[in-house]
């Protein structure tokens, strides 16, 4: 029984720390996709785009460090719990209680993830109003083919 909490224990630890570096992973890539975007292209940016494109890197840029602060977090959840399965079988403590650094680990997992989705949602936000002003642009734009020019035949008399 023991032995089957434990496995469960170590693959729940495992799913949430591998969620976390997605979540970091996905974060650091598009933070780099989204610099090297302006860099190499030259976007004319509404204010209201300025602000979803800066919105969403400034919240990935939370999101990472909320990953990297559940990372440190559980370092020391991992610390607690060792310490207090030695202390316990040294016969100094007589029951286990949760560490308080699991409390940190699962509220920055939850700000991580929510930062994260929230980036996308304005990053959609942000694509759909570039993909709105390109199809108004080219809606607008005159056509810039010309009409050919007719001539017709003249007579010249002396």
């Amino acid at each position: 029984m023991m032995a089957e909490r434990a496995t469960l224990i170590s693959a729940r630890r495992e799913s949430e720390d591998n969620l976390v570096k997605n979540i970091i992973t996905l974060s650091s890539g598009l933070v780099a996709l989204m610099a090297g975007f302006v860099g190499q292209l030259s976007v004319n940016f509404s204010t209201l785009e300025f602000v979803l494109f800066s919105f969403s890197i400034g919240i990935l840029v939370f999101a990472i460090i909320a990953g990297m602060a559940e990372s440190y977090f559980s370092s020391k959840a991992y610390l607690a719990q060792q310490v207090m399965v030695e202390e316990y079988y040294s016969r100094i403590i007589s029951k286990f209680e949760e560490p308080k650094a699991n409390r940190f680990v699962r509220i920055s997992q939850i700000i991580s993830f929510v930062l994260f989705v929230i980036a996308l949602i304005s990053l959609a936000a942000l694509a759909v109003s570039l993909a709105k002003d390109n199809s108004n642009v080219r809606q607008t734009e005159p056509t810039t083919t010309t009409p050919s020019a007719t001539t017709t035949p003249s007579t010249v008399t002396d």
